[in-house]
C-alpha cells in the first residue's frame, strides 16, 4: 500500500461502510475534527466506572505511542486490567477501552451508552438482529483480529457493558463519586462499587463477535465488505490501490447522508460528490437531495437523482404562484420542499412569505419572555432515585421584552462542582425573574414546556417539601396556575406554519432560521437592532456576512481552544464540570462560554419574533414580501 496509512478502529469502521471513505481519508489533510475534550473525558469516566469491577487496574497515557509501550510492558504480567490498551499489528492499530488478561486468556471490554435490559441470560444473541449492536460487534471483531495476531492466544473473549434500563440510584451524586485521576489504583468505597455494579449490565458477546468476525453483517457494511471476514477485508486494506477510487464503482447510498466527504467543510477535506458524482458540473453542488425537507429522498436517490437541480419540476409545482395557489391554511412541508426545488432551478421566489393567521401572535401579551433551557442526560445519575439518563436541567436564559421596547436579560447556570442536584435552585431562580408570571413565555420547540412539566412531576412526589416550587412551576405553565389556560407559546410552530424566506433550506431548527433571517434582513436592507450584548460579548448583527460562516453569530462567541456552540457541547461541558474533570483554567473559561451560548439561543428567539412581527406590521409593502391573509 503506497503511502502507508495507519488504520485505527474508527477508520476501519469507516472503510467497511464505504471504501471511498478510506480513499478520501488518504487525500484529506483535515480529516480530524477539533478535539472534543469534554465528551471524551465523560466517556473515559464511564470506562473508569466499569473498570472498578476488575483488580490490578492500569491506565495508559494519552499518547498512542506511549500507550503502546505501556501495554506491551503490562501484558507481561499474569493478571492485569489495562484501561486504554493500545495494540498494533502491521498498519492496524486499536485502542481497547479495557483489556483484561488472566493468564493466557484475554477479554476485550467495551462500554456503550445505550440503555439495555439484561436479556438472553446476559448474552448477545446470534444471529445479530440489531444494526446498532452489529456496529458494536464489528468494532469488537476488528479488535479481536488485531489482538489475536499480537498475543497469539486462542482464548479471546468479549464483554459489552450497558447502562441498565431498570436501574434506580440508591445514593446521590453518583457521577461525582468516580475518581477523576487515572492513578494506579482507583480508591472508592465498597458502596460505590456495588452501586456501579448495579448500574451496568454485562452482556457476554464472544460468540456473537466471532460470528461477525467471520462474516461482517450487510446491515453495517458496503458490498465491498459485507458477508466477508474481518481478516479478508484487512488484507484488502493492505493490498488495495487506494490512489484511485473510481474502480470501486460506488453508487450513492444512504450512508452518504452522514458522510463528511459529501459536502466538505473546508478545502483540506476531499470532495467525494464533486469527484465521483458530477458535483463539479452542477450550478449548486451543495444543494443535494439529502437536504430536502420532507419525504421522498430515498426514492430520488434510487432514481439516480442526487442533486436538487437534477429533479425535474414536472411532478411538482413549476412556479411560486402554483405553490401559493394550492391555498393551504398553513405553509406545508410539501410546499417547502417544492420551494427548494424551485430555488435549485433558479425560479423566481419571494423574499419572504408570511401567513399571519398561522403565526398566533395575537394571543401573546406583554411582557414577552423568550426562554431557553439547557439539560444534561448522562449514564451516571446525580440524584437518589434517578435512573441512567434522567434529565438534569442546569441552565436557563431569558430575554424579557416589555411593551415599551425595553429588553432585559436574566440567566442562571449551576456552575459549582459541589453544588449538588440543581433542580430546586433552577426553579427558584427562574421564579425570581422580574415579571416572569406576567405576559407570555416563548419557547422554540416544546422542550421548555416539557421540562417544566417534568420538574412539576418531580416536585409533586414530595409536595409537602416543595410547595413553593410547585406553585412557581404551575404559574409558569399556566395563567395564574389555572391548568385550562397555558402561558407558553411555541415560536417554532409559528415559523413552521406561517413563515418562509428565500434563504431557508431543509431545516426549520432555531440556528438555521436565525441565519436565514439575518441573511434576509441584510438582503432587504431592513433596519434592526444591530448591536446586542450577549452575556459579556457585544455582537454587531448588522456586520455579519457570508464571511462569518453563513451569518452565524455563535461563531463570534467562541474561545480559540474550546467550542460551546450547540446543546451537546454544553451538556458535555456541564457533565465534566460537575464530575470535577475540568482544569482550574477551564473552570474560569467554560462557564462563560456556556452562558454566552444559552444567551444567544434566547436572544435568537427575540430576533426571529421581532423580524416576523416587523414584516407584517411595517414592511408588508416591501418588494418581494408577500403577506398572505388566507
Amino acid at each position: 500500500m503506497a503511502n502507508r496509512m495507519e488504520i485505527n478502529d474508527s477508520l476501519f469502521l469507516k472503510s467497511i461502510s464505504c471504501p471511498l471513505k478510506l480513499y478520501h481519508a488518504k487525500k484529506s489533510t483535515g480529516l480530524r475534527k477539533p478535539y472534543l475534550p469534554f465528551k471524551q473525558r465523560n466517556k473515559l469516566q464511564l470506562r473508569n466506572a466499569v473498570a472498578l469491577q476488575y483488580p490490578n487496574i492500569k491506565f495508559t497515557s494519552d499518547s498512542v505511542s506511549d500507550a503502546l509501550l505501556e501495554t506491551q510492558k503490562w501484558l507481561k504480567e499474569d493478571d492485569v486490567a489495562i484501561c486504554g490498551a493500545v495494540i498494533r499489528e502491521n498498519i492496524f492499530l486499536t485502542r481497547i477501552p479495557i483489556l483484561v488478561k488472566n493468564g493466557s486468556e484475554f477479554t476485550i471490554v467495551q462500554i456503550h451508552g445505550k440503555l439495555k435490559k439484561r436479556i438472553h441470560q446476559g448474552e448477545i444473541s446470534v444471529p445479530v438482529l440489531s444494526k446498532t449492536t452489529a456496529g458494536y460487534l464489528v468494532k469488537a471483531a476488528y479488535r479481536m483480529e488485531v489482538l489475536r495476531k499480537v498475543v497469539r492466544s486462542s482464548k479471546l473473549n468479549v464483554e459489552l457493558f450497558f447502562p441498565d434500563k431498570r436501574y434506580s440510584a440508591r445514593m446521590p451524586e453518583l457521577m461525582q463519586q468516580i475518581p477523576n485521576t487515572e492513578s494506579e489504583n482507583l480508591i472508592v468505597s465498597q458502596n460505590v462499587k456495588e452501586e456501579l455494579a448495579s448500574l451496568f449490565t454485562k452482556m457476554e458477546a464472544t460468540e456473537a463477535t466471532e460470528s461477525v468476525r467471520l462474516a461482517i453483517p450487510d446491515s453495517v457494511a458496503h458490498s465491498f465488505a459485507a458477508e466477508r471476514s474481518v481478516r479478508d477485508v484487512m488484507k484488502d486494506l493492505v493490498s488495495e490501490n487506494w490512489s484511485d477510487g473510481s474502480h470501486f464503482n460506488v453508487e450513492v447510498h444512504q450512508e452518504c447522508s452522514r458522510c463528511k466527504f459529501r459536502k466538505p467543510e473546508s478545502d483540506e477535506i476531499s470532495d467525494c460528490w464533486g469527484e465521483f458524482f458530477s458535483g463539479k458540473n452542477k450550478t449548486f453542488p451543495n444543494e443535494q437531495v439529502f437536504e430536502l425537507i420532507g419525504h421522498g429522498n430515498q426514492e430520488l436517490i434510487e432514481a439516480g437523482k442526487y442533486f436538487q437541480e437534477d429533479v425535474p419540476l414536472n411532478q411538482y409545482s413549476s412556479s411560486f404562484e402554483e405553490v401559493k395557489r394550492k391555498n393551504q391554511p398553513a405553509i406545508t412541508i410539501q410546499q417547502r420542499r417544492e420551494l427548494q426545488f424551485l430555488s435549485a432551478h433558479q425560479k423566481e421566489l419571494p423574499s419572504a412569505w408570511v401567513k399571519p393567521s398561522r403565526l398566533g401572535f395575537e394571543s401573546l401579551s406583554f411582557p414577552l419572555h423568550f426562554i431557553d433551557f439547557e439539560a444534561a442526560t448522562y449514564a451516571l445519575p446525580m440524584q437518589r432515585g434517578g435512573g441512567a439518563y434522567s434529565p438534569i436541567y442546569f441552565q436557563y436564559s431569558c430575554h424579557s421584552l416589555f411593551e415599551n421596547g425595553e429588553i432585559v436579560h436574566h440567566e442562571w447556570l449551576d456552575d459549582k462542582v459541589d453544588s449538588g442536584y440543581p433542580h430546586v435552585e433552577f426553579i427558584r431562580k427562574l421564579g425570581a425573574i422580574d415579571s416572569i408570571f406576567e405576559g407570555s413565555l416563548i419557547q422554540y420547540s416544546p422542550f421548555e414546556s416539557q421540562a417544566l412539566r417534568y420538574l412539576l412531576q418531580e416536585m409533586e412526589r414530595n409536595s409537602m417539601l416543595y410547595e413553593n416550587e410547585i406553585r412557581i412551576l404551575k404559574n409558569l405553565l399556566y395563567v395564574e396556575g389555572n391548568t385550562n389556560e397555558h402561558r407558553i407559546f411555541d415560536l417554532s410552530k409559528s415559523v413552521r406554519e406561517g413563515y418562509y424566506n428565500r434563504f431557508m433550506s431543509g431545516s426549520i431548527g432555531l440556528k438555521q432560521i436565525l441565519k436565514s433571517v439575518l441573511q434576509l434582513v441584510k438582503y432587504l436592507n431592513i433596519p434592526m437592532d444591530e448591536t446586542a450584548q450577549i452575556f459579556d460579548t457585544s455582537i454587531n448583527f448588522g456586520m455579519l456576512s457570508n464571511d462569518d460562516a453563513d451569518f452565524d453569530p455563535y461563531r463570534l462567541l467562541q474561545h480559540p481552544t474550546y467550542q460551546i456552540d450547540d446543546g451537546e457541547a454544553t451538556m458535555n461541558a456541564y457533565i465534566s464540570l460537575k464530575s470535577n474533570l475540568l482544569t482550574p483554567k477551564e473552570i474560569q473559561i467554560i462557564p462563560t462560554l456556556m452562558r454566552r451560548y444559552c444567551a444567544m439561543d434566547s436572544y435568537a428567539l427575540y430576533i426571529i419574533y421581532s423580524h416576523i412581527n416587523k414584516l407584517i406590521n411595517e414592511f408588508q409593502d416591501l418588494n418581494g414580501v408577500i403577506i398572505d391573509q388566507v
